[in-house]
């Protein structure tokens, strides 16, 4: 809201949402991202611009690689859980 939208925004087609994000990228420069309901499950979820790199920190021993089959076995499982489909290689 004190953005200038509401959160239906994050509801809407892609095509009409994904503008709002060079405005507030722009209008907003202060910002490192938003915290905002997804439309896929209505859940918590963050958007980060690369300015937030610096906020940012994670120990290299709480840190996994994507590559790590535990790491891939969780992802597939949460998105099996979310009606998500995974491409096969």
């Amino acid at each position: 809201m004190r953005a200038g939208t509401v959160t239906a925004v994050a509801k809407c087609p892609h095509r009409l949402s994904q503008p709002w994000s060079p405005y507030f990228y722009e209008e907003y420069g202060a910002i490192d991202g938003f915290a905002y309901r997804n439309a896929h499950n209505d859940e918590p979820a963050l958007m980060l611009y690369e300015r937030a790199k610096d906020a940012l920190v994670c120990p290299d021993e709480d840190a996994s690689r994507l590559d790590d089959p535990s790491v891939l076995q969780n992802v597939v499982s949460i998105m099996h859980r979310n009606n998500l489909t995974t491409l096969s290689a």
